[in-house]
């Protein structure tokens, strides 16, 4: 359930540009026409608040922020728990193909409620 709803957030983007990575403007519309279908709730926990692009150390990152309930005992070993699935979807499904090869590598940032960041989850297409 949590892919398909993730899947939606970049279904109806249009590159109208040729090449394989986007530029930092390029990938802002898409974060820009994502927050627009935001905040969506993934499952009972956790909901994706925004999303971002930035240049990190050269690199061009999308950046998913989740936002997990306080009340869950959730850490980062279950954020490793999650990246097989994840990068498996990225890697697998055609939705994500334009976004993947536009940008270096995908972030998912969880933090609690209360704001506590917990920790991230990072891959590339070299990780498919």
């Amino acid at each position: 359930m949590a892919f398909l709803s993730i899947s939606l957030l970049v279904i109806g983007y249009s590159n109208d540009t040729t090449g394989a990575t986007f530029t930092l403007s390029q990938c802002n519309r898409v974060a820009s026409e994502v927050n627009k279908t935001l905040p969506i709730v993934v499952d009972e926990v956790s909901t994706v608040r925004s999303t971002i692009c930035a240049r990190i150390r050269g690199e061009l990152v999308y950046i998913y922020n989740y936002e997990i309930d306080y009340q869950v005992n959730f850490s980062t070993s279950d954020i490793d728990g999650l990246r097989t699935p994840i990068v498996n979807q990225w890697c697998s499904n055609p939705v994500f193909e334009e976004l993947f090869n536009g940008v270096d590598r995908i972030e998912y940032a969880y933090s609690l409620t209360t704001g506590k960041y917990i920790g991230k989850l990072t891959f590339s297409r070299g990780d498919c």
